[in-house]
């Protein structure tokens, strides 16, 4: 029997532990990562522009149009 027929049996996962909070407690959470993204200007001025499927254009709001 080759390596890559033999049979194996499948891991099973240990056991759950608990992990500390990011937040040290006595400290405000202020959700600096939910915040608009402010990092190089022009990063995301393709996200303005449609994509092209076929001959329509599918722009993000939905919106399709046929040229």
């Amino acid at each position: 029997m080759s390596e890559n027929t033999k049979t194996t049996t499948p891991s099973v996962a240990g056991p759950r532990t608990a992990v500390a909070a990011t937040v040290p407690s006595g400290s405000h959470y202020d959700g600096r990562e939910l915040r608009p993204y402010a990092g190089r200007p022009g990063a995301t001025d393709a996200l303005a522009l449609p994509s092209r499927i076929g001959k329509r254009l599918h722009y993000r709001d939905g919106r399709v149009v046929q040229p």
